[in-house]
C-alpha cells in the first residue's frame, strides 16, 4: 500500500442471495482503476440525506454530483460514458442509443487545482442532470466510466455505479431483531410492504426483483423474489421471506481536519515530505465481549477541513493513515480488511491488513483524503464473502442503515426499471 502504488489484482467479487438463485456480482460495483485517482465522492444534489448506495430522481429535480482527484495537478481533460445494467449489475444489452439522450459520451469540465495542500491534485466534477451533454433516460441500473479524453473508453480510470429511479411503486420497511434464524440474537430482518397498483404486476416472482443493501456494503446483499403474501396490490416480504442479515457491531471513525491537531479517533500526526502521516488508535477483537452503544455513522465517508480562503474540495489535504487491530491470527486462513465507504472503491489488495506476529495485530495503511471516516473490520477466506464474525462480532441492537430497491420488469420489457427505494435505520436505542 505504497503512496501512489495501487495495483488492481481482480474484480471485486460479493456472493448474494436470492431464492432459488444466487449472483457473484456485488451491488453498484463502483472501482477506482488507475493509481492516480482517488478521492471520489457520488452525491445527489436536491437532498440533505446520506444514501450509501447512489440513486437519485431527475423528476424531482435532483442531480447526481460526481467528484474525485488527479494526483499530481496535471490538467487532464477527461470523457465519460454510460452503460445500463440489470437489477443484478449484469449489462442489459441495450444500445447506448436507447437510454442515452445527447451524445454517447460527455466531457468532464469542471476542475481546479488543490491549494495550501502538501499531496498536489487536480479536483474534477461532473453533474449529471438534464443538462448533461450525456444523460441517462431511463430507469434502473448504470455505470458511468472515466476517461482521459485522448485515450481510450476501454481502458476507464474509474467506474461510478448508481441508479435512476422513477418512484412509481411505494416501499414500507420495517427492521426487527425476531428473524427467521433467532429472536434477540445476532441478527436482524428487514421486513417489506410493496404497493404496486399503479405497476400491474401479474407475476411478482417474475416481474419483481427486490434487493435490501446493509449500510454501505456492497458484499451481502439480499435478493428477494417470493413474496410472504398478497392482498390487492400490496405485496408482502416478512416472516421466512424477509431478507435476514448479521447484525454486525458499531462502526469505527476518525477524524482529520487540520495538520497540526490529531482529531478523534487519532494517536499522533507524524510529518513527512511526502504526506502527514495519522497513526490512530488501535482497536480490538470484540467478537468476544459485550455489546456496548456508540453512536456511528455505518461506514459514512465525509471529505473535509477547516483550513479557511477556500473549499473543502480543493483544500482538504490527503494522509498516509495506519491502521492497528489486535486480535490473534484469523481461523480458517481468513484475511482481515477494512471496509467503509472510503474503501468501497478500492482494490481488495489495498484495503487488507497483514498480521504482524511481534506485535499481536493486524497492521495496514491506506492513503485517503482528510475529512471523516468511518469504518469497519470484516474478515474473509475467499474474498467472496465477508464477515465480522471473527472479529466484531454480531449483536441485535446494533444500529444499521437499510435500503431496499424494488426493479419491475414486466412481461416482454427488455431492461428492469427501478421504481421504488426505501432507506430505513434501525436503532434498538429508539
Amino acid at each position: 500500500m505504497k503512496l501512489y502504488s495501487r495495483l488492481w489484482i481482480g474484480l471485486l467479487s460479493g456472493l448474494f442471495i436470492i431464492v432459488g438463485k444466487s449472483w457473484a456480482n456485488p451491488i453498484f460495483p463502483t472501482r477506482l482503476l488507475n493509481n492516480s485517482v482517488a478521492g471520489l465522492t457520488v452525491s445527489v444534489a436536491g437532498t440533505t440525506s446520506w444514501r450509501p448506495f447512489p440513486y437519485y430522481t431527475p423528476s424531482l429535480g435532483e442531480a447526481l454530483i460526481i467528484e474525485f482527484d488527479f494526483l499530481g495537478g496535471e490538467l487532464v481533460p477527461f470523457s465519460y460514458t454510460l452503460k445500463h445494467y440489470t437489477a443484478q449489475w449484469e449489462n442489459s444489452g441495450l444500445a447506448p442509443s436507447e437510454y442515452i439522450k445527447g451524445f454517447i459520451s460527455g466531457e468532464i469540465t469542471e476542475s481546479k487545482l488543490s491549494e495550501a495542500t502538501k499531496v498536489s491534485y487536480r479536483h474534477y466534477s461532473l453533474r449529471l442532470d438534464n443538462s448533461a451533454p450525456s444523460q441517462p433516460i431511463l430507469s434502473g441500473n448504470y455505470i458511468l466510466q472515466i476517461f482521459p479524453a485522448n485515450e481510450s473508453a476501454e481502458n476507464p480510470y474509474l467506474e461510478v455505479a448508481f441508479s435512476l429511479l422513477e418512484p412509481i411503486a411505494s416501499i414500507e420497511s420495517t427492521v426487527t431483531p425476531i428473524t427467521q434464524k433467532e429472536s434477540y440474537g445476532g441478527t436482524q430482518q428487514v421486513n417489506l410492504l410493496l404497493k404496486t397498483k399503479e405497476l400491474r404486476v401479474t407475476n411478482p416472482i417474475q416481474e419483481l426483483t427486490i434487493v435490501v443493501g446493509q449500510n454501505s456494503r456492497h458484499d451481502n446483499a439480499v435478493y428477494l423474489s417470493q413474496p410472504s403474501g398478497i392482498t390487492g396490490g400490496q405485496l408482502r416480504y416478512d416472516y421466512n421471506q424477509g431478507a435476514l442479515f448479521a447484525a454486525g457491531n458499531e462502526y469505527y471513525a476518525y477524524e482529520i481536519l487540520n495538520d497540526n491537531i490529531s482529531g478523534m479517533g487519532i494517536d499522533r500526526l507524524v510529518s513527512t515530505s511526502n504526506a502527514t502521516q495519522l497513526l490512530l488508535y488501535p482497536q480490538s477483537q470484540r467478537s468476544q465481549t459485550s455489546y456496548l452503544f456508540n453512536q456511528d455513522a455505518d461506514g459514512q465517508y465525509v471529505i473535509r477541513s477547516i483550513e479557511t480562503g477556500g473549499t473543502s474540495d480543493v483544500n482538504t489535504d490527503y494522509y498516509e493513515v495506519f491502521f492497528y487491530y489486535y486480535a490473534p491470527p484469523l481461523h480458517n486462513n481468513e484475511q482481515l480488511y477494512l471496509f467503509g465507504e472510503a474503501f468501497d472503491a478500492l482494490p481488495m489488495e489495498e484495503r487488507k491488513l497483514t498480521y504482524d506476529a511481534n506485535l499481536g495485530a493486524y497492521t495496514g495503511q491506506v492513503f485517503l483524503k482528510g475529512g471523516y471516516v468511518s469504518f469497519t473490520y470484516l474478515s474473509s477466506s475467499d474474498n467472496l464473502s465477508f464477515s465480522g464474525e471473527q472479529t466484531e462480532g454480531n449483536f441485535y441492537p446494533t444500529s444499521n442503515l437499510y435500503t431496499s430497491f424494488v426493479y419491475y420488469r414486466p412481461q416482454g420489457a427488455r431492461y428492469d426499471r427501478l421504481v421504488g427505494v426505501d432507506t430505513i435505520r434501525y436503532n434498538h436505542q429508539q
